[in-house]
């Protein structure tokens, strides 16, 4: 990795000891518990190029997240592929699992840089992390597929999360018109658990949303075109 230095503003990695760090958190764990990510300060911190002075100092007390990894030595560095701007390497003293010392706008999950650095938010890992845990499905695979076609182009956390939605999730139902000559009647609604939006690193919901259900008499090839 020190090989590959083509420009002063590059990362120096390191092989970092464990008693450098202090404040050590736990933030998560993943992967049935094989992977378990922690907050930390590097007391020494990295190494960077002062170009004024033309030397190396290093940037102590810098926050940093440890991503430990129950692997054997192969599996981790096949792992470290996946990861990019990394601080260095370290060991569990105790556990002998070795650890990657990233940045703090790496994302937790999956190593890879913060699409949204400010919120934390990393399209790769949101989209799964949607799809797996709040994504309901109609059964039919056109609408499944054009639903999680919607979801796989969100590109921001204010993006909207496009669903199946029950009917049931709907009260407060009344009707305010019709149009395209009865094709479609237009009705308001009052939406229970209501749309997905994400703060504070997270997604909730804003329940018992007023919409507004736009019911088609059309076939599904048809639903698609007004779609």
């Amino acid at each position: 990795m020190q090989l590959k230095i083509n420009y002063w503003t590059h990362i120096i990695v390191e092989w970092i000891p464990h008693n450098q760090f202090t404040n050590i958190k736990e933030i998560e764990k993943v992967d049935n518990n094989s992977a378990i990510t922690y907050s930390a300060i590097w007391k020494n911190g990295p190494l960077y190029y002062r170009y004024d002075k033309k030397e190396w100092i290093r940037n102590p007390d810098k926050k940093v997240i440890l991503n430990c990894l129950s692997l054997d030595i192969e599996e981790f560095f096949n792992m470290v592929d996946n990861y990019s701007n990394i601080y260095g390497i370290s060991q569990n003293p105790n556990t002998y699992d070795y650890i990657l010392v990233l940045q703090n706008r790496n994302c937790k999950r999956c190593g890879k840089l913060y699409n949204d650095l400010e919120n934390k938010w990393c399209k790769l890992c949101e989209i799964n992390h949607i799809q797996n845990n709040f994504a309901n499905w109609s059964g039919n695979q056109k609408i499944d597929n054009f639903i999680q076609e919607k979801q796989i182009k969100i590109n921001g956390f204010n993006d909207i999360v496009v669903e199946w939605i029950p009917f049931n999730q709907f009260i407060n139902i009344n009707e305010i018109g019709k149009v395209d000559d009865n094709v479609a009647i237009i009705y308001s609604a009052i939406w229970k658990n209501g749309p997905l939006y994400y703060k504070t690193k997270s997604w909730i919901r804003n329940s018992y949303k007023i919409v507004v259900l736009k019911c088609l008499t059309l076939d599904i090839n048809e639903f698609f075109i007004e779609v």
